[in-house]
């Protein structure tokens, strides 16, 4: 009896039925594509600690200004007192 499928070849490249050869250079893409997506995530990862980094210094200047500004005014508080009481 005549077979009527064509003959397929099967080489290491090929899949299941596909006539078309894969080239060996996919899994070589593969790892470029993985290279270059952790190296993004590592500079996203520095980016957000460097963001928080500045913010967590910027808040310290805040509070050392304020810290600043209050023990000022304390002092004028002090000074206006000891100039119209003297004798307290």
């Amino acid at each position: 009896m005549w077979n009527a499928q064509p003959t397929i070849r099967f080489s290491k490249f090929m899949i299941r039925n596909c006539e078309h050869p894969i080239p060996p250079r996919r899994g070589i893409i593969l790892a470029v594509v993985l290279v270059v997506i952790s190296l993004m995530a590592l500079l996203m990862a520095s980016f957000l600690y460097f963001i928080r980094a500045e913010g967590s210094g910027i808040l310290a200047a805040r509070d050392r200004h304020q810290a600043r500004l209050a023990a000022e005014s304390g002092l004028e508080d002090v000074t206006v007192l000891l100039r119209t009481e003297p004798h307290n």
